[in-house]
């Protein structure tokens, strides 16, 4: 999930945050694994997700959900990248590029597949992360490679909240009426022409603004109206 380093202000212009974090690393990790944790419960109760066999005893899998539940989990709170080119790379990695790059595969030897991955178990905070080399038969290796495919027309971005397009015409519908409540009689007249100049040209009619024997650009005079003032909201 990738979100601003801030948001909009009750003025609507933009305020940046003060410092580097939107919310603190453990309080967001504490919320996770109680949300995960419930969840899970949940689909072993209503017999949704099987146990393996090892956990089919009742007291092996008490003994086992405690040991998660006394884990401090980890959610990764990175800080806000500056540079927009870092920032489009960083998704397209997620969005556009398969889970595993070329150059981290070794050797395929004996139907095993030897690939490097970052071994952040054993490296330790802040610090760059050590690299360990997997082996896997190639059924796991695939296996995991398949969870990756999304499915067919699976949405791999979606945008919320000030990106959302819904929210995005909410603003300009604001943005546009609180300009056309500044405009004088004649400026609104234009603009109100405008939007229906617009209108007419987005349902593929000929432009109203040319003229159909010359095709020049008509100039602007006046408009009259006889009964009843023009209203795209009629249309």
């Amino acid at each position: 999930m990738i979100v601003t380093a801030g948001g909009q202000d009750h003025l609507g212009g933009l305020k940046q945050l003060n410092s580097d974090y939107l919310i603190g690393q453990r309080k967001l990790a504490d919320l996770f694994k109680h949300l995960f944790i419930s969840g899970l419960k949940n689909l072993i109760i209503h017999e949704d997700l099987a146990l393996p066999n090892r956990l089919k005893i009742n007291r092996r899998y008490q003994k086992w959900l405690g040991k998660i539940e006394d884990q401090q989990w980890i959610c990764s709170v990175q800080k806000p990248l500056k540079d927009i080119f870092q920032l489009v790379g960083y998704v397209g990695r997620y969005t556009k590029r398969a889970c595993i790059s070329e150059y981290k595969l070794i050797s395929i030897d004996n139907d095993h597949i030897s690939f490097t991955a970052n071994d952040y178990k054993n490296s330790k905070r802040r610090e760059r992360p050590k690299q360990k080399i997997i082996k896997l038969h190639f059924v796991q290796f695939l296996d995991r490679i398949l969870q990756h495919v999304p499915t067919k027309r699976y949405r791999m971005v979606r945008y919320s909240g000030m990106y959302n397009s819904h929210y995005l015409k909410k603003q300009n519908e604001k943005y546009n009426q609180h300009n056309i409540q500044n405009l004088n009689q004649q400026e609104l007249e234009i603009y109100n022409f405008k939007v229906y100049r617009n209108f007419v040209t987005e349902k593929g009619e000929p432009d109203p603004l040319i003229c159909p024997n010359c095709n020049i650009p008509l100039q602007f005079y006046e408009i009259t109206f006889t009964k009843h003032r023009f209203n795209i909201d009629d249309s």
